[in-house]
């Protein structure tokens, strides 16, 4: 009988050492972020040079408007490749986890789009750095194809997708940088398609931008921002903010950086006489306790659970040993 008792008591306190450490999980929370691109370039694949001279020192043939970006694809001969450079800022010890790219199409006629249906695009890894640049005849920047996420389209909102779940291991630092290219499908065909994008990084009225959403898990007991910096990644080299709150916007949810706590010290008291009979105050100081482990800090329940499993062996050896 007491055997039994026993073993239903430390049951019950497995079971509530199990919603303890559940409760706790539930408090770390899938967040989001939207930012925008703080650097875009598209370099032109033109066909081989016949010139004596190093094409990359001819004047690029970019008939197209300054503030767009371009995909193409000519008889299954890539003829324009585009890179993204996105900065962001996360909660500290926030963990990111994956988030979605979004590509609208510059559906203007005189833009270049042609067919955008039809286009096979990837977004792959930028693994070099790159600066601004628009139908740029040099030699693009490496990538790293092996890591890559088809784009999905929509025609009815001409909106291209890519999900970003492949690449968030990658970046740190607060920087994503990612090259759209033709597929090797497409490469392998004959197909010819041109995709426009718009190169603006606000978005204005009526003209949209590319943006990307973020998701990440956060400890809501944690606060405070860290910053990508101004040149952490792989792929920043050239002109990018100072500002690093003017790339994401206001769509990250009105964080603010930790305010430092000082000690707090009661005044100071002038010392009483010898002979005084009175005992007058001593200065103290004192910090409070979460400048150290946190607000509401407590020894968690789970420490007990070795106690317990103790206790759980005991009595199941002695009940094993014991005469019938």
């Amino acid at each position: 009988m007491f055997f039994r008792a026993a073993l239903a008591y430390v049951l019950i306190a497995l079971v509530g050492i199990s919603l303890a450490a559940g409760a706790s999980a539930q408090q770390a929370e899938r967040e989001s972020i939207t930012v925008t691109i703080y650097k875009g370039a598209w370099y032109s694949q033109a066909p081989a040079c016949a010139t004596p001279i190093d094409c990359a020192l001819l004047p690029a043939p970019n008939p197209y408007p300054e503030d767009t970006l371009h995909v193409a694809l000519s008889g299954g001969e890539e003829t324009a490749r585009t890179y993204l450079a996105l900065s962001f800022i996360l909660p500290v010890d926030a963990e990111l986890t994956g988030g979605t790219l979004e590509l609208p199409v510059d559906t203007d006629p005189l833009h270049g789009s042609v067919t955008p249906e039809a286009a096979k695009m990837v977004a792959c890894l930028a693994t070099k750095k790159f600066k601004e640049a628009r139908g740029s005849l040099e030699k693009p920047p490496a990538t790293k194809c092996a890591m890559r996420k088809g784009a999905t389209y929509d025609a009815e909102g001409a909106v291209f997708t890519v999900d970003l779940d492949r690449f968030v291991e990658e970046w740190d630092g607060g920087i994503a940088a990612l090259a759209l290219r033709p597929s090797q499908s497409a490469l392998e065909g004959t197909d010819s398609w041109h995709v426009t994008f718009p190169a603006a990084k606000q978005a204005s009225e009526g003209q949209p931008v590319i943006a990307a959403t973020l998701t990440y898990l956060v400890d809501e007991a944690t606060g405070g921002l860290e910053s990508g910096g101004s040149d952490p990644g792989p792929a920043l080299s050239g002109s990018g903010p100072t500002d690093i709150s003017s790339i994401a916007g206001p769509s990250l949810g009105g964080f603010a950086a930790p305010q430092s706590q000082a000690p707090t010290t009661q005044a100071p008291t002038t010392p009483a006489p010898a002979d005084a009979t009175s005992t007058q105050p001593v200065a103290v100081t004192t910090v409070p306790l979460s400048g150290f482990a946190g607000e509401g800090f407590a020894y968690p329940i789970v420490w007990a659970f070795p106690l317990l499993l103790l206790v759980l062996y005991g009595l199941i050896g002695r009940a094993l040993t014991k005469e019938l």
